[in-house]
């Protein structure tokens, strides 16, 4: 069976994936890069490789984009304290490539190569990497058996599998089944997660281990202690409410609550920060807004008269959340929940909608009462009002929080624990 899988994925499944791929490439320039720079991986990789490097103990890592690379920042920083290791990086999606270049603690940056069988042979007896490690759920298929045939460990960090995946259907179940058996370790972020990994594959090796995102948000937060961004005199003796990550879809069940707020509450201050900040998104936001003044982040206005502050531009919302005391997180009236964590680590209490399963993190802080959820625009007006009114109350919700965020960090250590004896 493992045999007929293989030839249908890499002689049809495959090709056919390719052939697709560069066709969008033609027209869209984002993916057109991206495409033609994996013809190039063996001239940067022979670039790279040099007499003094040889004795380096080479580490592959490949994240899909840029979110999982931030989830593992922590591991790729612990691994790179040993001056004999070297962190080679490789990425699916453009975002991740163009916006990791300049970060420490990385050798060698490259576009995750086409998955033929040959393709890894080759890249694999050039660099004799100590092990592979996959973040979160990027597997492909070659890269992983090809790992096997050369006695390279594999592990799978950060690993989650929800019942609704698409990993575990059709002809993506059997060809996964396949891949997962064939990780020397999947280390699944919950019990849940583990749960379904031993249900919809078999012999497959995994174990609880939990999340490298933790370890990120305390470093995060770490790193955030020198910066400023708003003025100190501009939050003080204020609320400080930020509504971060917001789609349009969120502002429907926030508009009228956040004026209500502005109206009844003076020493209230908002800070929004839309999802996608461009002109559009950030207009929307102005025009509900028309009886209060508003000022945008890059014009570094911090006027006392100004209490709303639109952040118009991106990479500063895991920062911003230092400066609040209450913090909705957007995402959970469209698609999906973004990040709950960031603001948890500062200890402040988190609202948010209902659309929240896909993160179980999000499910968990309910259930440890760091957090709220909303339904509507009266659940919502009801929510930060008492937020707002009973700091007790507030102060509870921020303690749980923290607690939960900081109950489940030290996976990035445990992971360098676990790998020991590989680097003898």
């Amino acid at each position: 069976m493992k045999t007929i899988i293989k030839i249908i994925y890499s002689y049809l499944l495959l090709p056919l994936l390719i052939f697709a791929t560069g066709l969008i490439s033609i027209f869209k320039s984002k993916y057109r890069k991206a495409f033609t720079e994996r013809f190039f991986v063996f001239s940067n990789l022979r670039s790279y490789l040099s007499p003094e490097k040889s004795n380096k103990k080479n580490i592959l890592i490949h994240c899909a984009s840029m979110g999982e690379f931030e989830h593992i920042k922590p591991l790729i920083a612990r691994l790179s304290e040993n001056p004999s290791n070297a962190i080679i990086l490789t990425f699916f999606s453009p975002s991740g490539y163009e916006h990791v270049k300049e970060y420490t603690g990385i050798d060698l940056i490259l576009y995750l190569p086409f998955d033929f069988p040959g393709t890894w042979q080759k890249i694999y007896q050039l660099l004799r990497p100590v092990f592979l490690i996959i973040s979160k759920h990027d597997a492909w298929p070659n890269q992983i058996w090809m790992a096997n045939k050369n006695k390279i460990p594999v592990f799978l960090v950060n690993a989650s599998l929800n019942e609704k995946s698409s990993r575990i259907k059709g002809i993506s179940g059997l060809l996964f089944n396949e891949v997962y058996k064939s990780f020397d370790q999947i280390y699944a972020v919950s019990e849940s997660d583990k749960t379904n990994f031993e249900t919809y594959f078999k012999d497959v090796s995994v174990q609880t281990f939990g999340d490298t995102k933790f370890d990120q948000v305390v470093l995060r937060k770490k790193q955030s202690e020198n910066t400023v961004h708003i003025p100190d005199d501009w939050v003080s003796k204020n609320i400080v409410m930020i509504f971060g990550s917001v789609w349009p879809e969120d502002l429907v069940h926030l508009k009228n609550p956040i004026k209500d707020i502005l109206k009844n509450h003076k020493d209230v201050k908002i800070i929004i920060v839309p999802h996608q900040p461009d002109n559009n998104h950030i207009n929307e936001i102005k025009q509900f807004l028309t009886d209060e003044s508003t000022s945008l982040f890059t014009s570094k206005s911090f006027s006392h008269e100004k209490r709303v502050l639109i952040i118009n531009t991106v990479g500063v919302l895991a920062d911003l959340y230092k400066y609040a005391d209450i913090a909705y997180v957007g995402g959970s009236f469209k698609q999906g929940i973004h990040n709950v964590m960031e603001p948890a680590i500062y200890g402040i209490p988190v609202v948010y909608g209902p659309i929240h399963k896909n993160s179980n993190d999000a499910i968990q802080l309910l259930q440890k009462n760091g957090s709220l959820q909303i339904e509507n625009k009266e659940q919502a007006l009801e929510a930060f009002n008492r937020l707002i009114s009973d700091e007790k109350y507030r102060n509870q919700l921020g303690e749980n929080a923290q607690a939960f965020a900081l109950n489940h960090t030290g996976v990035s250590d445990k992971l360098i624990q676990q790998w020991q004896s590989y680097f003898k």
